[in-house]
């Protein structure tokens, strides 16, 4: 299958919202899109649709999304990058595990959460 082919069938399978090709089938445990490749097996959607449109993924490279979003799939939002980039990335953009102010969460803050998501989560069992 040649990649505009690729491209709009994926396409069929997107919401669009504003520049970004959303994924609405199947999705990965962490929120990616994915999708099966009959020789391929199972791929994530963006990783896929970047090497339709582009080439090949070098080993040890990750494809980054300038619009961040996880779903997205548009190739114009696509980039190559290695985890040190993407790392940077996240940091510049404010999504690092480390709050607004660059601190981590302190231990009694880690604390609360932690017992927070516990009584969450014990809540929910009794529910079922």
């Amino acid at each position: 299958m040649d990649s505009r082919t690729i491209l709009s069938q994926l396409k069929l399978r997107a919401k669009i919202h504003g520049s970004c090709w959303l994924w609405n089938g199947a999705k990965t445990f962490n929120g990616y899109g994915r999708v099966s490749v009959v020789g391929r097996g199972t791929l994530r959607v963006h990783r896929y649709a970047y090497e339709a449109a582009n080439s090949p993924i070098p080993p040890g490279l990750l494809v980054l999304h300038t619009c961040d979003n996880r779903l997205c799939f548009n190739p114009k939002h696509l980039f190559l990058g290695t985890y040190k980039d993407n790392s940077e990335d996240m940091k510049a953009k404010g999504r690092s595990p480390k709050n607004r102010t660059g601190q981590v969460l302190s231990p009694a803050s880690k604390a609360k959460l932690s017992a927070s998501l516990r009584k969450f989560h014990a809540s929910r069992k009794g529910a079922h």
